[in-house]
């Protein structure tokens, strides 16, 4: 280092430092000393230097970065440099010379990358000089795509007939368009937005498509339905219907009915004997799909010709419609807008769901079978449409059906059709009829009857969980401390239990008296033990209690002596009642 003494190294480098170098270095010196921060070796600042300025998270990105280090199109220059600044800070990621070799040609351009690895440089100056000349090698041959000897400029004529030439992206005459801006669109919307910041190109910004782009906008827009993406010509809304002002000619506008498609059937003509060959009708009736009267208007149903509507909405089909929103029984039990419950139908539990969301009344195809009545054919069948959007046909009714509500028995008219959890769907033909009122918030329906009654019918509310602890989470809160409360609870509104309603018991009420009239009569014979002579009682006493205990004791059998249920013993080997 400029000749310097080894001891004079850091007091030479420190000289040196400005900025903020010198605003970290000062305060190092009066932390270490002046002595001690002069007398660092040169390997020991750089250790310093770069514990400050190259942290841990820093050195993992370079070597990430360095991992992953490219040339980029023929820039060898920027390349070389780039890999001599990150072997520098992360020299292990290319020690020995080879790894440094094998890092350097890994990150070469693919055009020269065979050839260098081809001549096998034994120096990483070897390989970088390979390198170079390679390179402008590669660019004076106009191997890279980025770098052009010459750019040239394309002359982009309108194209007549029915010539396709460029008719896809520009379709002005005499227009002049460089090479490099035909895919300016493409490259403005991936290229030239950088995250976080606008458009930094230098294209003007689009009104019509709002991209940045030069040149006239080749954003098609529709004459007829005002779409983008496809012009007049191959509008939907015209397919089939032939052309606007001619005989329905679908791409000559003022043809016979000829669509050229090369020669099918000798003359070209696609329509075949009387009903497409120049009107292209579609039913030989008096719908005149193909000119719309030959007035240019707008086409709108492809069954009857009317503006306003399309084929599956045309009232001539004749094609009623109708919606269920079936759900689940846990949802319907949550949903405050329905109300569910279990009712007879056809003397039938059916799992039932009141539903004004369904313009009609459902029955399941699993149900069905124990109704017990024939189904019936629709005059017109019924499109239901399902909560999930798919569409379901229903050409059967089953008529007469009763359900029971509150002890009264209505009239119900079922469709058959795929339901969820629910085998009946009560829809608002029913409620309306009968002027049912369902009250969302207390799960109720209400229907009013003839003779000025209201039925109240009560649905399955939404269940909520008991709150109980088992035994040992009950033991560990007492031990915590917890307060406990010890409850006997007695139902009042249970009925005792009587005489009569025991079945052995009832055949005996005399047995059985409510009140004893006293004791029992005196035995025929007395009851007696004959023991051996001479034999004596043990000798213990009767009783063992305290004193508190014995006067309790006394009490209560002077009580039951009072009353007569009990009486004196006079057998020596009897206990005495009291002493």
């Amino acid at each position: 280092m400029s000749k310097c003494a080894v001891d004079q190294q850091v007091t030479y480098i420190s000289g040196l430092f400005v900025d903020g170098a010198l605003s970290w270095w000062n305060p190092q010196v009066q932390t270490l000393g002046e002595a001690a921060a002069y007398a660092l070796t040169w390997t020991e600042l750089k250790e310093l230097m770069r514990k400050k300025y190259c942290s841990r998270a820093e050195i993992q990105r370079l070597e990430t970065e360095f991992w992953h280090l490219k040339m980029e199109g023929s820039k060898i220059a920027e390349y070389v440099q780039r890999f001599h600044d990150l072997s520098h800070v992360v020299p292990y990621m290319v020690t020995p010379e080879f790894k440094r070799i094998e890092r350097f040609i890994w990150g070469l351009a693919p055009q020269i990358i065979s050839m260098v690895t081809s001549s096998k440089p034994v120096t990483i100056t070897e390989a970088i000089d390979l390198s170079v000349a390679l390179t402008e090698e590669a660019i004076r041959l106009n191997k890279f795509d980025g770098v052009e000897p010459k750019k040239k400029e394309t002359h982009v004529e309108s194209s007549g007939g029915n010539k396709r030439k460029f008719s896809n992206f520009k379709q002005s005459t005499g227009m002049v368009v460089k090479k490099g801006e035909l895919s300016a669109p493409a490259q403005d919307s991936a290229g030239g937005r950088k995250k976080g910041k606008g458009y930094m190109g230098a294209h003007p910004k689009c009104n019509s498509c709002q991209k940045h782009h030069s040149g006239r906008c080749s954003l098609r827009v529709c004459e007829s339905c005002g779409k983008t993406g496809h012009t007049k010509d191959f509008c939907w809304a015209n397919a089939g219907r032939g052309g606007q002002g001619g005989n329905g000619n679908r791409s000559n506008r003022g043809g016979n009915g000829n669509r050229p498609q090369g020669n099918q059937g000798g003359d070209g003509n696609r329509a075949n004997n009387a009903n497409q060959a120049g009107a292209m009708n579609r039913n030989q009736g008096n719908h005149q799909a193909g000119n719309n009267g030959g007035n240019g208007q707008r086409p709108g149903c492809f069954n009857c010709g009317d503006q306003g509507h399309y084929k599956r909405n045309c009232p001539e089909l004749n094609q009623a419609r109708g919606r269920v929103f079936n759900m689940e029984a846990r949802e319907a039990r949550q949903d405050p807008n329905v109300v569910t419950g279990t009712f007879p139908v056809n003397q039938r539990y059916a799992s039932v769901l009141f539903d004004t969301g369904a313009d009609y009344s459902f029955v399941s195809l699993e149900f069905r079978n124990m109704l017990g009545l024939a189904a019936s054919k629709l005059d017109i069948p019924y499109s239901i449409e399902l909560a999930n959007g798919k569409l379901v046909e229903a050409n059967e009714v089953i008529r007469g059906c009763v359900i029971e509500l509150g002890e009264r028995e209505f009239a119900l008219d079922l469709l058959p059709v795929q339901l969820g959890s629910f085998d009946v769907v009560v829809g608002m033909d029913w409620l309306s009829s009968n002027k049912a009122e369902i009250v969302c918030h207390e799960k109720v329906i209400r229907i009013p009857t003839d003779d000025g009654e209201t039925i109240v019918v009560h649905g399955e509310k939404r269940e909520t969980p008991l709150r109980m602890i088992n035994c040992l989470k009950a033991r560990k809160c007492l031990r915590k401390g917890c307060v406990a409360f010890l409850a006997h609870i007695v139902d009042k509104k249970a009925a005792e239990s009587k005489i009569e309603d025991i079945p052995v018991v009832r055949d005996y009420p005399e047995v059985f008296p409510e009140d004893l009239p006293g004791l029992p009569p005196q035995r025929q014979v007395e009851f007696r033990i004959d023991l051996v002579p001479g034999a004596a009682p043990v000798a213990k006493a009767p009783y063992r209690l305290a004193p508190s205990e014995m006067q309790e004791l006394s009490t209560q059998l002077q009580e039951l002596l009072d009353k007569g249920f009990i009486r004196p013993s006079f057998s020596p080997w009897g206990a005495q009642f009291c002493l």
